[in-house]
């Protein structure tokens, strides 16, 4: 027998360590290509960061210093002024007091982009002895290398570079692959290197990661070129071990078939004459090796690769799938649940945690909830009253501990260096969120002594809480309400695209990057996660192949960032009894008729685990409602310093690359609802009064819906002057003013027709801005007000709007290509993503259309129309009201 199909289990080797250079320390630096000194006269630049620099400055002599500085590719220049911390000769250290956010963000990318470029010739480094370190392969085969060039020219994928021009990497689109001539066609769109010259570069495709090596072998002057066939590439490895060749047999299930190549967690096999299904399991045998239980992962026409299943049986129980599409009823508790705040945990990493206990006698059973990515324990307050009622409506006792993680937004330990506002997770490691959740079993089960206990994983926390299923014996139930099948797989999603693991394996570097609303140390948690095997769908198969508990995932209908496709091949590897429960919600809803839906299968489950009749029950809506409001007001919340500043953040981004609201604007869902809107106003031959109008998004619709004109409002002065540019370039007729509703309606006296899109939400009293309204409206006007819906889900939104500048049917605004515009969406969603956790902390508030018509009604309106409009489903209401 071969002796690499032994199957010896031997360590998973984390990711090599690449060669650290001195100028990597806290803050990335980059030598200041791209920026010019204007100020002081014979000031040089010798490198620059973010926060502070080294510059040569002949006969200064003063403790501070004002540059002026200037961005050679767009032209910008920005004075900052800088203290002098230490002087070598002409040579001295600066320190930034004061510097623009557009430029801090620039030299942000600009180090980025170095640390790049040395990151792609550190890995060739690594591998000149014709090797590649763990978790990176290199390919020399010329075969295999056209097939890479093919892939990539297909693809049409963007090419980045291992030159710096203007302080950004030199990159490239991919055109088109000829074999016979031995050259990958590209278009740099600018100057091209001169022909000759070795060239290095990054490109991702299909999930893969490729660092390639070739040279310019012509080009011409509209950027057009013609590169060699790659010379070699590393190339991340998704097979993830380490793999000897084969050469051996296996037998499976009664077929023998030749082992292609294997490791010590799978093997590939030549199928041959024998037909096998993804996700199969078979037993694996070989002449003097014990049988092993693996499961089929992928197939082509002629191979099969398999996975080992450590722990499980061949015959495991049928996947039970079933879809709900309504609440079950409920009855009403006597009152809500309250909460204690706990601390837990070890001493030196304390946890803060929720405990809700309805008090019953008899059996005790434990309910452990860790938040998803960016909440905290607050977020599942409903579930929690959910719980506890219908434990006790069924006669049993259950405690719900909610937790924080640790190094994460709430009140649970963070390092020193991590308790500035917005670097909350950048200390996050995947392994500390485990232990957790462990530390919150040990609390739960001393506190209570004998109970049974059961977790609930949500979006992020789905991975990490079957991995403490799978190693902990003590938990007897594990549910999954939109639980994450693999992290990769929902932080690529999410991020659009962006393989953050990926790129790790392959040995680029990512640093801190904005995941959804909260900045994140992706090199840290990346290595963290290979290390504890947390990040793959691998890991994840293992684990549930491990579980000795029920295993229930909740799937939402709407749900574009988990992957049912991929939940069903995690929930195929577990022998266990497994339900799959799809429901018509979005990702993670925590409050809505939408939540109550995901959370009434995930109650039944856990109450027939302990051989209960389920009875589901929740306390009335005014007594959650106040128990939601005292959990809030304890719990520490983030402060708006300057609305004015916010709202002008968010809807024009913090960057020169941002778009803000405008992102949000190109979606086909958004005109539709800015359509719906309007026609729901009737405006032909009216004056409409935008209030709230910000970038003037209504202007398009009003001038094709036959408006005479518009008046808008707005807090943010910056937004009006592009709504006045918008209105002249439609040429429909525009009176912009600057206003602060905080001082009452504008002077609408003459008014017939008000829009209020998306405006009531922004306001910290609704209901009396709109009765201040009510008296200074004209009899008989009509106002159309609108909102987003409690528990929106956007997430399909933002994916199809990705796919549209994929495929071309949304085109880049002038000044933007396709990946500069993809970067704009990410920044526009985390910003999006951010306001959401502000809206739960009570900054803002979505309406349904029963609290918006109250509200409407409470100020003297009558509702005459409502609307639901904004994506399919629908995630907004429009209403119509008459004075």
């Amino acid at each position: 027998m071969n002796e690499a199909l032994s199957w010896r289990q031997t360590p998973r080797p984390g990711p090599a360590p690449l060669p650290e250079r001195e100028e990597r320390r806290a803050y990335p630096r980059c030598t200041g290509a791209g920026v010019g000194v204007l100020a002081p006269a014979g000031a040089e630049l010798l490198d620059l960061s973010p926060y502070g620099a080294r510059v040569r400055l002949p006969g200064i002599t003063g403790a501070s210093v004002q540059l002026r500085l200037r961005l050679q590719h767009t032209g910008s220049e920005f004075t900052l002024r800088a203290t002098v911390l230490d002087r070598q000769g002409h040579d001295a250290r600066l320190r930034f007091e004061t510097i623009d956010g557009a430029l801090q963000q620039e030299l942000f990318r600009m180090a980025r982009a170095q640390m790049f470029c040395e990151t792609i010739a550190q890995v060739f480094t690594c591998c000149e002895g014709g090797e590649a370190p763990p978790g990176l392969r290199l390919e020399t085969r010329p075969a295999a290398l056209l097939r890479i060039a093919d892939r990539l020219a297909l693809a049409g994928v963007r090419l980045t570079f291992d030159r710096l021009r203007d302080g950004r990497p030199l990159t490239a689109t991919a055109l088109a692959c000829d074999p016979e001539a031995g050259s990958l066609e590209v278009d740099f769109g600018a100057s091209v290197p001169a022909v000759d010259a070795r060239l290095r570069y990054a490109a991702a495709a299909h999930h893969e990661s490729y660092l390639l090596e070739a040279r310019v072998l012509a080009a011409s002057p509209n950027g057009l070129a013609r590169l060699s066939l790659p010379h070699r590439c590393v190339l991340s490895d998704r097979r993830a071990e380490p793999r000897g060749p084969g050469g051996g047999h296996v037998h499976l299930g009664g077929h023998r078939c030749r082992a292609v190549d294997t490791s010590p967690r799978g093997l590939r096999v030549a199928l041959g004459a024998l037909v096998l299904r993804r996700d199969q399991r078979l037993v694996v045998r070989g002449p003097g090796v014990p049988e092993r239980v693996a499961i089929v992962r992928h197939l082509d026409s002629a191979h099969a690769g398999l996975m080992f299943l450590e722990g499980a049986s061949v015959e495991a129980e049928p996947l039970r799938v079933r879809t709900v599409d309504h609440v079950p009823e409920m009855s009403v508790a006597s009152g809500a649940l309250p909460a204690q705040r706990i601390t837990f945990g070890p001493a030196e990493r304390p946890l803060v945690g929720l405990w809700s206990d309805n008090g019953l006698p008899g059996p005790r059973a434990l309910v452990v909830v860790p938040p998803a990515w960016a909440k905290t324990k607050e977020c599942a307050g409903l579930l929690a009253q959910i719980l506890g009622a219908s434990f006790a409506a069924s006669g049993r006792h259950v405690a719900v501990l909610r937790l924080d993680y640790t190094n994460a937004l709430g009140e649970s330990h963070k390092g020193e260096a991590w308790r500035r506002p917005g670097h909350e997770c950048v200390g996050l490691r995947l392994s500390d969120c485990v232990c957790d959740v462990r530390a919150a079993i040990d609390y739960g089960t001393e506190r209570l002594g004998e109970a049974s206990c059961a977790l609930i994983g949500m979006s992020f926390s789905g991975p990490v809480c079957l991995r403490v299923a799978a190693t902990d014996e003590r938990v007897g139930a594990l549910a999954q309400l939109m639980g994450a099948s693999d992290l990769r797989d929902l932080i690529r999603t999410a991020t659009g695209g962006v393989d953050y693991v990926g790129r790790h394996r392959a040995g680029l570097r990512s640093q801190l990057q904005n995941v959804l609303g909260v900045l994140s140390d992706t090199d840290r948690w990346c290595a963290d996660g290979l290390a504890a095997e947390l990040l793959e769908i691998a890991d994840a198969q293992a684990d549930a192949a491990r579980l000795r508990c029920p295993v229930q995932w909740v799937c939402g209908l709407y749900d574009a960032f988990v992957n049912e496709a991929r939940v069903r091949a995690v929930l195929a590897a577990a022998s266990q009894p497994r339900e799959l429960v799809r429901v018509p919600a979005g990702h993670v809803p925590t409050r809505s008729a939408e939540a109550r839906l995901a959370f009434a299968p995930v109650v039944e489950f856990l109450l027939e685990r302990l051989g209960v009749e389920p009875a589901l029950a929740l306390p009335s809506a005014e007594a959650c409602a106040r128990q939601e409001a005292r959990e809030w007001a304890a719990a520490p919340r983030t402060h708006i310093a300057s609305p004015q500043r916010y709202w002008r953040d968010y809807m024009l981004g913090t960057t020169e690359a941002a778009l803000g609201f405008e992102v949000l604007a190109m979606s086909r869902e958004y005109h539709a609802f800015m359509a719906d809107q309007i026609a729901c106003l009737g405006v032909a031959d009216h004056t409409v009064y935008d209030l709230g109008g910000g970038l003037g998004h209504a202007l398009p619709e009003l001038r094709r819906q036959g408006a005479r004109s518009a008046r808008l409002y707005d807090l943010v002065p910056e937004l009006l002057e592009r709504a006045s540019a918008r209105g002249t370039t439609l040429g429909l007729p525009l009176e912009t003013r600057s206003w602060d509703a905080n001082d009452g309606p504008p002077p609408v006296d003459e008014a017939r027709r008000v829009l209020l899109s998306l405006f009531l939400s922004t306001l910290p009293d609704a209901g009396g801005f709109l009765r201040r309204l009510h008296a200074a409206l004209p009899p008989g006007a009509e106002v159309v007000a609108s909102s987003i819906c409690p528990d929106a889900d956007l997430s399909r939104i933002y994916a199809g709007l990705l796919t549209d500048i994929e495929s071309g049917a949304t085109r880049p605004p002038p000044g933007y290509d396709r990946e500069r515009l993809r970067q704009a969406v990410r920044d526009y969603v985390s910003s999006a993503a951010w306001l959401l956790r502000l809206t739960e902390e009570g900054a803002f508030r979505l309406y349904d259309a029963e609290t918006l018509g109250a509200l409407l009604r409470e100020a003297g309106f009558e509702v005459r129309e409502v609307r639901p409009s904004f994506g399919a489903p629908p995630r907004a209401v429009i209403l119509r009201a008459t004075r």
